[in-house]
């Protein structure tokens, strides 16, 4: 993706926005995207129901458990920046701009967004999802940052498999420190299980889903800065795995 600018008229008290570019091989930067699209699986309704035992009568397993649990190869395409040169405040929700084509009429898509850590844990920061028959928007209500969909039914609008096609993904409100050193990565897949108390009634129709992010086809991120932030000195070192309210870490 396209290396952060900052831009005015952010969300919340937010005054800039970056907005990478997604590149070939999984990266996130500077150089604007260049290759064919990325393919992964959506494998049918994978995340029905309440997937989280700590909200269904059984206490023994906690957060992390769900999170720790990979997704398998193949089942979703991830981007990654380069580490980052300075501490960056995030306060707002985040917009996912995706060129996407699939082989079925519809499907639904999730965007994961994590921090890789130069301690080698990859900490979960937020989420976002999009029916993608659901992506007719609101102009009047949307911005740079904050994608919003009508969800009404004369708006419904099916894709042509193999057509690529754009939509806007927003990432849920978050506030978050990424720290100096770590890398920003975005993963799309199909939704899965969450570390919270969600489930999902998924398209069950499996399909190939194909992430474009060429010249023609710039998906790209935006999300809210804010400028001049700095972490007071005696807050300087990574927080602990586990010590952030709902953002658990795995090996990365």
């Amino acid at each position: 993706m396209e290396a952060p600018e900052p831009r005015a008229g952010s969300p919340a008290s937010a005054s800039g926005r970056q907005r990478p570019r997604r590149s070939a091989s999984g990266s996130l930067g500077s150089t604007k995207g260049t290759g064919a699209p990325d393919p992964y699986a959506y494998a049918g309704p994978t995340g029905q129901g309440i997937q989280n035992p700590k909200y269904s009568g059984v206490t023994s397993q906690p957060d992390v458990y769900l999170w720790s649990v990979k997704p398998a190869p193949g089942t979703f395409d991830a981007y990654t920046s380069a580490p980052l040169t300075k501490d960056t405040a995030v306060l707002g929700s985040g917009s996912l701009d995706l060129w996407m084509a699939s082989t079925a009429v519809d499907t639904d898509l999730q965007v994961t967004m994590t921090e890789v850590r130069p301690d080698g844990q990859e900490e979960y920061v937020q989420a976002g999802w999009l029916r993608a028959s659901h992506r007719k928007l609101d102009p009047t209500q949307s911005t740079a940052t904050r994608p919003y969909q009508t969800h009404q039914q004369a708006d419904q609008e099916l894709l042509t498999p193999g057509t690529p096609t754009f939509m806007r993904i927003e990432i849920f409100p978050f506030g978050h420190v990424f720290r100096a050193g770590s890398r920003i990565r975005i993963s799309i897949e199909g939704p899965k299980f969450l570390p919270e108390l969600w489930g999902f009634a998924a398209l069950p129709v499996p399909a190939t889903n194909l992430v474009y992010h060429d010249a023609a086809h710039p998906s790209s991120l935006a999300l809210p800065v804010l400028p001049g932030f700095t972490i007071p000195a005696t807050d300087q070192s990574l927080p602990a795995c586990g010590s952030l309210i709902r953002e658990p870490c795995r090996p990365a």
